[in-house]
């Protein structure tokens, strides 16, 4: 459950992203997040996951988060692979055993075992991605946000993990991808004219949105 109660945020009096939203978001459910370009989608996700502030009111939610901006941001450079991801395990899982456990099931995953000592910033850019989306499939929490596609470009396999994954927690997923949205989304949120509009199938949030759009271009 997540639950969002008075919810503002603004950063300047004319650029207000929400203004007093009331949402309880169900738990077990992947909630498809649509608006406009600059609506407030991954800042939406950034309160959540606390890495950003509201500007008023407050989000409560049950059991534990991962959220995919924090595997990047908890990747150093001067570290090397394994002490990175042990790095992140730490963050999620307190007993030593499993917490390298589920490192050496992301280097599996992600297929950079060789790699683990090996600084972060000297590995390509594809790996650390597949790394990143390795660390989301493996790390288990009650809630998971992700901000984007599902898994590395046209990678079968991590999509395949990733669908799986989604299946054991609450997830919100921002992504402008109609077909992903449609195809691994139970509900969906439209984020439209500083409110939160709830769905609880994603093809009634998409034609919300489409609507909205089509109007709003009408408008103007």
């Amino acid at each position: 459950m997540i639950w969002l109660q008075r919810l503002t945020k603004y950063y300047e009096e004319d650029h207000i992203l929400f203004s007093d939203v009331n949402l309880l978001i169900p738990s077990g459910v992947t909630v498809g997040i649509l608006g406009e370009n600059g609506s407030g989608k991954s800042t939406l996700l950034k309160m959540i996951a606390g890495a950003e502030l509201p500007s008023s009111g407050r989000i409560a939610l049950d059991g534990s988060l991962l959220w995919a901006g924090s595997v990047t941001s908890a990747m150093n450079g001067q570290m090397t692979v394994e002490q990175s991801l042990r790095f992140l395990g730490r963050l999620y899982i307190e007993e030593d055993r499993l917490m390298e456990e589920k490192v050496e099931e992301i280097l599996r995953v992600a297929g950079l075992t060789e790699k683990r000592r090996i600084l972060w910033n000297k590995i390509p850019g594809d790996q650390r991605q597949k790394l990143k989306f390795a660390a989301l499939c493996v790390i288990e929490t009650d809630h998971l946000l992700i901000d984007g596609g599902l898994a590395p470009k046209n990678d079968s396999f991590f999509l395949e993990k990733m669908v799986e994954r989604m299946k054991r927690s609450t997830t919100l997923l921002a992504s402008g991808n109609k077909k992903i949205l449609r195809e691994y989304c139970d509900a969906g949120i439209v984020i439209h004219d500083r409110k939160l509009h709830y769905f609880d199938a994603i093809a009634k949030a998409q034609k919300f949105f489409e609507s909205v759009k089509s109007h709003d271009k009408t408008d103007t």
